[in-house]
């Protein structure tokens, strides 16, 4: 609840990286963007690509 009402939390899924409301594309690939963008260094690994295979919609009925 605390982390909530600091962050003015009102719906799910929200994403906060680094105190800052995340607003980008709710893909590997943007969630990947969005992460390595907050580092004042990027790490190896941001420069890898997740793919369209990543991007696929997850089983189970939980389609976005």
């Amino acid at each position: 609840m605390e982390l909530n009402e600091k962050y003015n939390v009102q719906g799910s899924p929200m994403l906060i990286i680094n105190g800052e409301d995340f607003n980008g594309p709710r893909t590997p690939e943007g969630y990947k963007s969005g992460i390595c963008a907050a580092f004042n260094t990027a790490p190896e690994e941001c420069s890898t690509s997740l793919g369209a295979a990543a991007a696929a919609a997850p089983a189970g009925g939980c389609a976005v």
